[in-house]
């Protein structure tokens, strides 16, 4: 297993082209290069344990996260859309923490946040997620 590994990891170099410039070869020993066939099985396996660290908490306030590869989605409803406002708030800052603490970067706009209510008002609250964009003077 450490072969299989060690084959993606180590010793490998790329080049940088600009026009027709391209520069001798350099390390890139750091991380898995895009587009490797490694790539999306290790993105699910860590994506896998954090929905399953996020679904301990959140299954009891009746949210709902989704994840296709690295686009995610976050699902709640509730009686009003200020409740569901304020769940998607703490929903979003937990997994953002989450992702944060498995050193993986959570990007605001492959993940949406949708949610449902059974009032016959058509309220239209602001979710200011604390995080940019969707902050201060820019709220979702």
């Amino acid at each position: 297993m450490a072969k299989f590994f060690k084959s993606y990891l180590v010793g490998r170099s790329t080049h940088y082209a600009w026009n027709s410039f391209v520069s001798p070869p350099h390390q890139a020993d750091v991380g898995v290069g895009q587009g490797s066939a490694l790539s999306p099985v290790l993105s699910a396996l860590f994506i896998a344990l954090i929905m399953k660290l996020f679904e301990q908490s959140a299954a009891a306030r009746g949210v709902t996260l989704l994840s296709y590869v690295d686009d995610g989605t976050i699902i709640i409803q509730s009686p009003s859309l200020i409740d569901n406002c304020a769940a998607l708030h703490v929903a979003y800052e937990e997994i953002f923490c989450l992702f944060t603490a498995f050193a993986l970067v959570l990007e605001h706009n492959k993940t949406e946040l949708f949610h449902f209510h059974w009032s016959r008002f058509h309220e239209s609250p602001v979710i200011d997620l604390g995080y940019a964009p969707y902050m201060g003077n820019t709220p979702l």
